[in-house]
Formats: C-alpha cells, structure tokens, sequence
C-alpha cells in the first residue's frame, strides 16, 4: 500500500512539475511575443527590426528595403481622436502586409509611430511594388508616403545604407504628395 502511494504521489508531483513547465513556456512565449510584436499592427516592432540587421547575413545577394510613413496622422488623431488615428496606422500596415508578402517572410516592421519598414531580399522590380502599393492605398483608403532603395548585391552597401537612401527618397515622395 505503501508503494502504490508513493507511486500516486511521484505521478501526481510529475503531472504537476509538467504542468508548471507548460505554463512557464506559455507565459515565456507570451513575453517574448509582447516585447517582439507590435500590438496594434500585429508586425514585428522596431526591436526586431534592429534584431534583423544584428543578425542578418550579407552575402552578394539582391535587396530592397522600402520605407513607409503615413500621411496626416497627426492631422487625423488631433482633428477626430486617437482611435481614429489607430484605424488608420491599421489600415496602412494591412497595406504594407498585403503588398511585401509579410505572411511569407514577416519581413515587415513598425519602426515608429507612423513609420514602417519593409524588407525584400532577392531581385525584383521595386517599381512592381509601388504599383501594387498605390492600388492598395486606394482600396483601404490610406495614403502613405513610400521610398526605396534596391542593390543587386547588398553586400556592397549594406542594410543600413539603404534604410538611408529609401528614407531620403520616401521623404521626397512626402513632399511631393503634400505639394
């Protein structure tokens, strides 16, 4: 009786002990989602972003980075409030999502308030991209200002120089749509 005793109890301490380690993964994961992803756009945030260029391996390879900023945000949080503001940040990174192929490579980030990233490593026709993105503008009823820089091999100018260059030219795109 003894034995059978002992033994429910180690079983019983067992199930518990795996229970507790379930748990703890759980609310790691969670963590690690909280500090990883940007809550209202569901995309990564600007940790993993910065995550990425940390670890990311350049070879002789093509990229593009594009760089995002929404029009008139301010405009839309001071005139008709903050949720309606938080609607348009959605709406535009629903653009951003549908356009880079973010389900594919989550390669898409919010890397400020109204600012996004997005990151396409291998040969393409940026101007493909902006097409599509100005058509998606216009069916979720958003306008976003838009650079890129694009290499054949990012090797030879790296992540972060091409971040500079899409910023310039997404700045210039600004102003020509606010002119």
């Amino acid at each position: 009786m003894d034995e059978v005793g002992s033994l429910y109890e180690a079983n019983h301490l067992a199930q518990a002990y795996n229970s507790l380690l379930d748990r703890h993964q759980e609310l790691e994961d969670e963590l690690r989602r909280t500090a990883e992803m940007d809550s209202l756009t569901d995309m990564p945030n600007r940790y993993c972003y910065h995550e990425f260029l940390k670890n990311v391996e350049i070879t002789n390879s093509p990229a593009c980075v594009f760089l995002f900023d929404i029009n008139d945000l301010k405009y839309t949080n001071d005139t008709f409030g903050h949720a309606q503001g938080d609607e348009l940040i959605k709406r535009a990174s629903q653009c951003i999502k549908e356009c880079f192929r973010y389900e594919e490579k989550r390669n898409c980030y919010r890397i400020g308030g109204d600012e996004f990233v997005a990151i396409i490593d291998e040969k393409i026709d940026p101007k493909e991209y902006v097409i599509k993105f100005n058509e998606a503008m216009k069916n979720h009823d958003v306008s976003v200002a838009i650079g890129y820089a694009y290499t054949d091999d990012v090797s030879k100018i790296g992540y972060e120089k091409l971040f500079m260059i899409a910023d310039t030219e997404m700045y210039k795109n600004k102003g020509r749509i606010k002119n």
